[in-house]
């Protein structure tokens, strides 16, 4: 046991046994005894951050750019930085221009306190700036993720088989199927919300308007478009360490888009899990601190769109972070 540790964590096996002897016998030794033991180090469970915390997650291994602010945007991410796996470098049989990151404007900018690359970047002078704060302010040469599916824990959520139900204003948890919500509902009461909306999706748009906390909307189908100013919405938090944490799941093969754009007093806390989908993000008309993201968004390939300031900001303890097991090492 290292000096200092908490003999708690520990746990110490000892086996004595007698073993009969055969041969041993001629020379007066009936017997041995023969003492064992080990050392067992117990490492409570706990929860931990999905894709090393970044705010931004692109998993497109091969996309050219895999991430892209284009448009007029000015985006800012406070908290954490972006991690983009794609191998695009402008070499071989990928684009000469088109890399892993790109900036697809003159008019655009992303500040970010670190950016951490597998390929390489297309970005126009000045319009990516690193503020500092993560573990490296400058383009890392980060691992490659061949297969980012298999590296995170998959949720599993129980929907159940019962529908959900609803009035005029109120929605409550349940499954859903069709175009969501089902009809200009105002208000979602916390709970799990399974949606198979096959070819349609969760869509709010212009003047709606849509509440709701500590709510986990699964998207077993279909596709998500919030462009409206109205929506505050956010996950659970404190309610079950698995879900804790986590807004939007599109589920495993629903490859839908993602659309969001952060407009008048729209709030979204918690995290979008969206690994084969195109997230785009944007800022609405408004400006100042209501065009403001509270969300990790993992993604296959992010589009960071518009004309408008965004602001993204991250915060470990908002976001999803998966529990893992107890578990036991030997030590010596």
């Amino acid at each position: 046991m290292p000096a200092g540790a908490n003999p708690a964590d520990y746990i110490q096996v000892k086996i004595t046994s007698h073993v009969q002897t055969y041969f041993a016998k001629v020379i007066g030794r009936d017997e041995l005894t023969n003492r064992v033991d080990a050392v067992a180090h117990v490492v409570p469970g706990y929860r931990t951050s999905t894709f090393g915390g970044n705010a931004l997650v692109a998993l497109n291994t091969d996309a050219c750019p895999a991430l892209d602010y284009g448009g007029g945007s000015t985006t800012t991410i406070t908290g954490s930085g972006i991690f983009v796996n794609s191998r695009c470098d402008g070499t071989g049989s990928y684009s000469a221009t088109n890399q892993a990151l790109n900036s697809s404007s003159n008019n655009t900018s992303l500040t970010v306190p670190c950016f951490n690359l597998v390929g390489g970047n297309t970005v126009r002078p000045s319009s990516l700036i690193t503020t500092g704060g993560c573990s490296s302010s400058v383009n890392n040469s980060s691992a490659f993720i061949s297969n980012p599916s298999a590296i995170y824990n998959r949720a599993n959520i129980p929907c159940g088989t019962s529908a959900g139900t609803y009035n005029s204003t109120t929605l409550n948890p349940g499954n859903y199927s069709g175009a969501f919500p089902p009809g200009g509902q105002t208000v979602m009461n916390p709970g799990i919300y399974c949606i198979d909306a096959g070819n349609q999706g969760f869509s709010l748009s212009g003047g709606q308007t849509l509440t709701g906390s500590n709510v986990l909307i699964y998207m077993k189908s279909g596709n998500v478009n919030w462009t409206s100013g109205g929506i505050q919405i956010s996950a659970m938090q404190g309610v079950n360490a698995e879900y804790d944490g986590l807004l939007l799941y599109m589920a495993e093969g629903n490859c839908s888009n993602v659309s969001i754009t952060g407009n008048g007093t729209s709030r979204y806390v918690g995290t979008i899990l969206a690994p084969c989908s195109l997230v785009k993000l944007a800022g609405g008309s408004s400006t100042g601190n209501q065009n403001v993201l509270e969300n990790q968004i993992i993604a296959n390939i992010i589009q960071l769109t518009g004309s408008n300031a965004l602001s993204i900001n991250y915060n470990a303890q908002q976001q999803w972070q998966p529990p893992v097991p107890p578990a036991i090492e030997i030590t010596q």
